[in-house]
């Protein structure tokens, strides 16, 4: 249906023009507003606001309307029954937060929603998924703590960075190599750190 196809347009636009991806995922919920809800409209929703809060975080989306994208996912969310969605809300919710200024308060988020993405038994979200917890803690310590989220979401990758991809708009590995360099680069392990470099670049 016409909800889905522009959902599906503002994914092919998120890597080559965002405006374009923003306002097919805002004519989504508008159309999706406008119909009975289904488990898979409520789904759909869902999907919709994440990706609005999770661009809108690096666009400086107005907070009022942040709070009420999650007000409304968090409640089909919970309607649709799909652990995995309520987990992908908490995290860009925690990417928001961050970005907001609140370390902390996003720390404390993305940590939540990949306990709730431990739950799925899914792959490829927990490994998309580790990656909040990993920066959280590269940024606040405590830095090994950062290193066991890391190698859980390394296990769960498998070494396929496809991976989680469709899930946050890139490689969940090539992010979490990223980040487990700065991490490295925070313990003073900079032979590490450099290994992981290399390995994104190949």
């Amino acid at each position: 249906n016409a909800a889905q196809w522009n959902m599906r347009a503002g994914t092919r636009a998120m890597r080559t023009d965002l405006g374009e991806a923003e306002r097919r995922w805002r004519t989504t919920v508008e159309l999706l507003g406008n119909a009975p809800e289904t488990p898979e409209s409520a789904e759909l929703g869902v999907r919709a606001r994440i990706r609005l809060i999770q661009w809108g975080a690096r666009r400086g989306t107005d907070t009022a309307e942040v709070e009420r994208l999650l007000e409304d996912g968090r409640r089909l969310a919970e309607r649709s029954g799909v652990v995995g969605l309520r987990a992908m809300l908490t995290y860009v919710w925690g990417t928001q937060t961050a970005l907001s200024g609140d370390v902390e308060g996003g720390l404390a988020r993305w940590l939540q929603g990949a306990r709730l993405a431990e739950t799925t038994g899914d792959p490829a979200l927990i490994s998309a998924l580790a990656a909040g917890p990993i920066l959280g803690l590269a940024w606040t310590g405590p830095l090994d703590e950062a290193l066991w989220w890391t190698e859980r979401a390394l296990r769960a990758a498998g070494g396929d960075p496809d991976l989680g991809a469709t899930l946050i708009g890139y490689s969940p590995l090539v992010r979490v190599l990223s980040f487990r360099a700065e991490v490295f680069l925070g313990a003073g392990r900079l032979a590490q750190a450099k290994e992981d470099a290399e390995a994104m670049i190949e």
